[in-house]
């Protein structure tokens, strides 16, 4: 009767793990939770087999399980706390901040400029640019030492600020040539990798 258990154990479990780790390596997660899946359905395979032969009975076997239990639990946090963090660096906040202040060719404008003329000079086929909502002075100030002058209207033109999150995307679909953001994060990177790109 013991062996039956095991066995239906291996089965019950053995499926699930399979199942679960199928589905996480088409996840975004899958580097984890790829090798975090099976780990977890062998540990509790063995867990629930010495349970089944009264093994559980021993305190050295006991604590073993708790321990596993436990340091699986606090690796599920860590890496899900992680990933909130990643995530919550990715979000600009644009309270309190007038990117029209810093409009390149604009009357009072805030976007630094050269004390000379610059040397090189973009008239035709302007590379289209995006970026961080933080970083729009630096390429505003660009835009208006090499570029045509003319009006760049902020949400309308080859120089907007869309942010972060969506500057990227933009990038990837090839609606803008440049973008100016901090280093992408570890989510942004698994975009590019995806099969859509």
């Amino acid at each position: 009767m013991r062996i039956f258990g095991v066995i239906l154990t291996i089965l019950v479990f053995g499926f699930i793990g399979f199942v679960s780790t199928a589905l996480t390596v088409l996840s975004r997660d899958a580097k984890f939770y790829g090798a975090f899946v099976p780990i977890l359905t062998i540990g509790l395979i063995i867990i629930v087999s010495l349970a089944i032969y009264g093994q559980m009975k021993k305190k050295i076997i006991r604590y073993c399980a708790i321990i596993f239990i436990s340091l699986c639990a606090v690796s599920v946090i860590a890496y899900e706390g992680y990933q909130a963090y990643l995530t919550s660096l990715e979000v600009v906040s644009t309270q309190d901040v007038d990117l029209s202040e810093y409009q390149p060719f604009t009357g009072n404008t805030k976007a630094v400029s050269l004390d000379e003329e610059a040397t090189y000079k973009i008239k035709n086929n302007l590379p289209k640019l995006d970026g961080a909502t933080a970083l729009y002075p630096v390429y505003s100030a660009f835009v208006q030492a090499v570029y045509t002058e003319k009006d760049y209207p902020l949400y309308d033109s080859e120089i907007v600020s869309s942010q972060t999150n969506v500057a990227f995307g933009r990038l990837l679909k090839g609606e803008v040539d440049i973008i100016f953001i901090a280093h992408p994060s570890e989510n942004q990177m698994k975009k590019c990798r995806g099969p859509r790109y």
